[in-house]
């Protein structure tokens, strides 16, 4: 009798733990056979909170990790179940399920000799597997692919070859190589990373690029692919700016989308190859998926900043004209009470005074909160740009209050032809500084490429900040410039953002940008 009480109460036991495990609504490491691969493949799954109350079905997004990571990666590392929550009760997006599959070092393709089908199973099993299991909604713009890394490469690669699976591609600091960067990666990590999965093992240059890697190279693959077809998937990439080999490879892929004509969103943000900015580029990825789930229009999350369209009153403009030559001096306070020299920000743009006065607004607001110096703005016409190291420098520095010498001035280009500036900045040691905004840098890759390397002295003194619009006159010229910079180890920050109002774009990037030649000021 005792010992079929202890049975029966085991197995009551059992049954409300698996009622229970049925219930929980963030799952790790669940698991189903796979007939494919011939094994169990692991997933973990987060659920909406009110997914075992409603009667609805959800869409989906796969969240693919990196090299080395496993199908907990995103859930613990990446705060998925956190993160989804919160956006999810303030009403910022409308939920879905989280997929996590085990991805192991497979690139989420299939090797070229058929020993490991992966991608095969990715398509026919693990995706049916979980319409079967949850109250999914089975349709290809209702499934999302995004990851990290290796993840990055897989959430760009499955969309554009299964359209008709997926419709919204994600990709993450993905892990891509040009050709370029294929053939001449060293011996011992291309075996073990790329030739295993798309053959040539022990191949050194061209023979490095097989058929089966044509097949599956994201540049290939958008190549070869009419733009219609490549319109069934929406995209939406980000990088960071202190990616090292990445940097030049999702450049390169947007640069390809670009001369393509292929609709795309391309951001590149502050940080590397970390957690720490997979993890922050969640919530505009997870905004992004829903827009596409729900049909609508993804709209840049910016808000206008409102600025006054008169000077500071204890600010002063001078107008400097002599000849063709002209240019704008404000300067940041009562020159009367003071005979000190100040640092300057040589501004060479077209803005109108309204336009400079807003600017100048911003600075004065937020110099006591963010720290900014007492400087002295100095704005020339594009069309006298060429003037600014000759002439204008030498002026400001013998009458116009400026501090002489390279290390307290900071050269800013906005919105217009910055090439000749740039070329002389790069010739000789003038500025502590240079800032591109959207500017038109009118140089291919060779002509950057050889300005990279030719002083190092410039390289190790002076910044640059880059800060552009991933359309338009910007590139590719901005674009090769953050390539070489990063690979010639010259000290700067880079970010690609969308914005559609030219002036507001230079109003929303003002204050990190005046932090970082504030910093370098004083440096």
């Amino acid at each position: 009798m005792y010992r079929n009480r202890q049975i029966l109460l085991h197995l009551v036991f059992l049954l409300a733990f698996q009622l229970t495990a049925q219930s929980y609504r963030i799952q790790e490491s669940l698991s189903f056979k796979s007939r494919i691969l011939d094994r169990e493949i692991r997933y973990s799954i987060v659920l909406p909170k009110d997914y075992h109350q409603s009667g609805k079905s959800y869409p989906v997004m796969y969240m693919l990790h990196g090299l080395g990571d496993n199908e907990s990666s995103w859930l613990e590392y990446g705060q998925v179940a956190s993160i989804l929550d919160y956006m999810t009760d303030k009403k910022d997006i409308k939920p879905f399920i989280c997929v996590m599959p085990q991805g192991f070092r497979s690139y989420y393709t299939d090797f070229y000799d058929g020993t490991f089908n992966y991608q095969q199973m990715f398509i026919e099993e693990l995706v049916p597997y979980i319409d079967s299991v949850y109250k999914t909604i089975p349709e290809a713009s209702q499934r999302a692919v995004t990851g990290y890394s290796m993840g990055g490469f897989g959430a760009f690669v499955l969309p554009v070859k299964y359209p008709d699976v997926f419709g919204v591609s994600i990709p993450l600091s993905a892990s891509i190589r040009t050709d370029e960067q294929y053939v001449n990666e060293h011996p011992d990590g291309w075996n073990e990373q790329w030739g295993r999965i798309f053959g040539g093992v022990g191949e050194s240059g061209d023979a490095r690029i097989t058929d089966y890697y044509k097949a599956n190279s994201p540049f290939y693959l958008i190549e070869n692919k009419s733009v219609d077809e490549l319109k069934k998937v929406a995209f939406y990439m980000e990088n960071g700016d202190k990616e090292n080999t990445l940097c030049r490879s999702n450049e390169f892929l947007h640069i390809t989308m670009l001369k393509k004509g292929v609709p795309h969103l391309y951001n590149v943000k502050e940080g590397g190859h970390e957690f720490g900015f997979w993890r922050n580029a969640l919530p505009e990825a997870f905004r992004f998926a829903d827009t596409r789930f729900r049909n609508i229009e993804y709209k840049v999350d910016t808000k206008e900043i409102k600025t006054k369209h008169a000077l500071p009153k204890n600010m002063k403009a001078l107008e400097k004209r002599e000849g063709e030559i002209s240019y704008r001096v404000i300067y940041p306070e009562n020159l009367q009470e003071s005979s000190r020299l100040y640092p300057v920000v040589y501004f060479v743009a077209d803005l109108t005074d309204e336009e400079q006065a807003g600017l100048m607004n911003l600075y004065q607001g937020n110099m006591r909160k963010e720290g900014f110096p007492p400087v002295i703005f100095c704005f020339v016409p594009a069309k006298n740009a060429g003037k600014l190291l000759e002439y204008i420098i030498p002026r400001m520095e013998k009458t116009g209050r400026a501090r002489p010498g390279w290390r307290f001035r900071s050269l800013w280009v906005y919105h217009c032809n910055g090439s000749s500036v740039v070329k002389q900045s790069f010739n000789s040691l003038q500025f502590t500084a240079e800032i591109l905004t959207a500017a038109d840098i009118k140089l291919n890759e060779n002509e950057i490429a050889a300005l990279m390397t030719k002083k190092p002295n410039i390289r190790d003194r002076m910044w640059l900040y880059i800060d552009t619009p991933p359309t338009g006159k910007s590139y590719p010229g901005n674009g090769y410039m953050h390539i070489y910079l990063r690979e010639n180890g010259y000290n700067h920050e880079y970010r690609v953002r969308e914005h559609k109002n030219t002036f507001e774009f230079l109003k929303s990037g003002f204050i990190p940008t005046m932090k970082y030649i504030s910093k370098k000021f004083h440096n």
